[in-house]
């Protein structure tokens, strides 16, 4: 059993950084974002669906010598990414102590988590949309799952407080 527990201790931290990673690679494929009424890709003309780093850092399609701008840049954005990016690599440091790495990065993927869910509230909109005040801006299954994950990793790091062996 104390090998069990020294191996979740040792290894759970890398695990979670590896899922981190594929979450935030989701963030560039996935269309985790949807609004209403639907962005027509104008030089396609099908329904365009954006993925959660367009809504951060802005999203336009160029239409001759125009650009429509759907989402500016989002500065909230990087309250999501940065503790996200900055507690999965902390709980990972052996340098610093168990106790202290681990309470950090709970905290910091507490704060990623839930601020990932208001991501879609807080987007900012261009000047593409008719009447932006009729927007809709709805986070979708990569947006729930990411965020879903996150908070799981914040209470797994909460839980790793406690089981450091007392020497």
């Amino acid at each position: 059993m104390n090998k069990v527990l020294s191996g979740i201790k040792k290894y759970t931290p890398y695990v979670m950084l590896l899922l981190g990673i594929w979450i935030i690679v989701t963030f560039f494929i996935a269309g985790g974002i949807k609004t209403n009424p639907k962005a027509i890709n104008p030089n396609t003309g099908e329904v365009y669906y954006f993925t959660v780093f367009q809504v951060m850092f802005g999203k336009g399609f160029k239409v001759g010598n125009a650009t429509l701008t759907y989402f500016k840049m989002n500065l909230f954005g990087f309250i999501t990414l940065i503790p996200l990016l900055v507690g999965l690599i902390i709980a990972t440091f052996n340098k610093i102590q168990y106790r202290i790495r681990h309470l950090i990065a709970g905290f910091l993927l507490l704060i990623s988590g839930l601020s990932l869910f208001m991501l879609p509230s807080s987007a900012n909109l261009g000047d593409a949309w008719l009447n932006p005040d009729s927007v809709v801006v709805k986070g979708g299954a990569v947006i729930i799952v990411a965020g879903t994950l996150i908070l799981v990793f914040s209470a797994i790091n909460f839980v790793l407080l406690f089981l450091k062996d007392k020497k």
